[in-house]
């Protein structure tokens, strides 16, 4: 098994000028994943993350101005979310009725019927909607806006201030809208000091966030975020009550945690995960919340996986270094991470029940950029996007000033499956 590793290891790190064959059950002895179909479904632009809903067999993929709905049991498009900016991140309700999509050039999250896939409402949150996740105990939605850096600015040299001497540094500030979904109501938000990512649920009442430039993870309860607000609401409207008739209405309350828990934040407010020594720059993870496991990827070409209970380091194991998202499969007890370096690769971990241990079982070749990812439990399957890039013919110029850009057509969904 060593031997047949290292040699998928070997392949997966090639020349980025190489482009490897697609492998085929006959080539991978011994490998359990395959390279199944390859639908394509056409559309253009950039794209982000992906979303499967496995009860209605159902893969929505944000890709630019739209969101591009699939049927993962014939391959075909089944529908498009359309009048987007650009979408970011697609989050489902439980109760199988609605999805949100974060439309990050509108400032806003979209709702959509996922019957008709028409859209009921838009919520406005403010700048650049990113990440978004939906917390089942409280049907809260929250979705992760990191905003620019605010601009200060400090005496050069740390001598006394004047005009001339000073010198701009950025604190990043981002933000958290709170989204009640059973009116689509921005309830309130949370200020945190610092570079917030992707955002993740545990399935019990606790919300998680990747701190992208604290090289940790955040976590704090639904549960008691929803009781905060509503404290600070009724205070707020106590006041308001106090004010002159015609008086504006108060914006949504906000919670400023812009210091660490103890400082800008009341002790216990939120907790935050650091990531092993070996862990830089912590990019998507994925919770498993009945064993307390988390696992991130860093950018640096390492999963690490950590104990959620005591913040300690599990293991640490070696991925590609583009590694952006991470997918599990509580199922089949399997840790995904797919790497969208130029010959692409999948990592595929497995959890040994017996021995409490985390092992690389393949190393499977996939595309270029196939970087965003949905797993299937209940099938086991893996889903991957990405288009083929060709050289521009339309673009003359001299030698050097060849151009590449996505063939026309060329999206496609990459099925993985055993």
């Amino acid at each position: 098994m060593g031997k047949v590793l290292l040699f998928w290891l070997v392949l997966c790190t090639a020349l980025p000028a190489q482009w490897p064959p697609l492998p085929t059950p006959t080539e991978m002895p011994g490998q359990p994943f395959f390279i199944k179909n390859i639908w394509y479904i056409g559309g253009a632009g950039v794209w982000d993350s992906i979303t499967l809903d496995p009860a209605t067999n159902r893969l929505y993929i944000a890709h630019g101005p739209m969101v591009q709905v699939v049927n993962i049991q014939t391959g075909a498009l089944a529908g498009e979310i359309k009048g987007l900016r650009r979408a970011y991140a697609i989050a489902l309700d439980n109760t199988g009725q609605f999805g949100y999509v974060s439309d990050g050039g509108a400032s806003h999250v979209v709702v959509f019927n996922r019957q008709s896939l028409e859209t009921v409402a838009t919520i406005d949150t403010g700048p650049n909607p990113r990440s978004l996740v939906f917390e089942p105990r409280t049907h809260l939605l929250f979705v992760v806006q990191p905003a620019p850096p605010a601009q200060t600015f400090r005496p050069r040299g740390g001598g006394p201030a004047n005009a001339s001497n000073l010198i701009p540094v950025s604190y990043p500030r981002s933000y958290v809208a709170v989204i009640d979904t059973q009116n689509d109501k921005v309830v309130g938000e949370i200020l945190f000091r610092g570079e917030l990512g992707q955002a993740e649920t545990d399935g019990a009442g606790n919300v998680y966030i990747s701190y992208l430039d604290r090289d940790a993870i955040l976590r704090f309860n639904a549960g008691e975020i929803a009781a905060k607000l509503l404290h600070k609401t009724k205070e707020a409207a106590a006041a308001s009550a106090r004010k002159p008739v015609g008086s504006a209405p108060g914006q949504p309350p906000v919670l400023d945690w812009t210091g660490d828990p103890g400082s800008g934040a009341a002790a216990g407010d939120f907790i935050t995960l650091r990531l092993g020594p070996a862990c830089g720059k912590p990019r998507g993870f994925a919770v498993d919340g009945p064993n307390a496991r988390l696992f991130a990827a860093c950018g640096n070409g390492v999963l690490d996986v950590l104990d959620t209970l005591t913040d300690q380091q599990v293991t640490t194991l070696p991925v590609g270094p583009a590694v952006e998202e991470v997918g599990y499969d509580p199922v089949h007890g399997l840790i995904f991470a797919p790497d969208g370096a130029p010959n692409g690769c999948l990592t595929i971990i497995r959890y040994n029940a017996v021995t409490h241990s985390y092992n690389v079982i393949q190393n499977l070749p996939t595309r270029s950029r196939a970087y965003v990812m949905a797993v299937d439990p209940e099938s086991g399957r893996v889903y991957l996007v990405t288009d083929i890039v060709g050289a521009d013919l339309t673009h003359h110029g001299g030698i050097g000033s060849l151009r590449m850009k996505p063939v026309e057509g060329s999206f496609q969904v990459l099925e993985i499956g055993d």
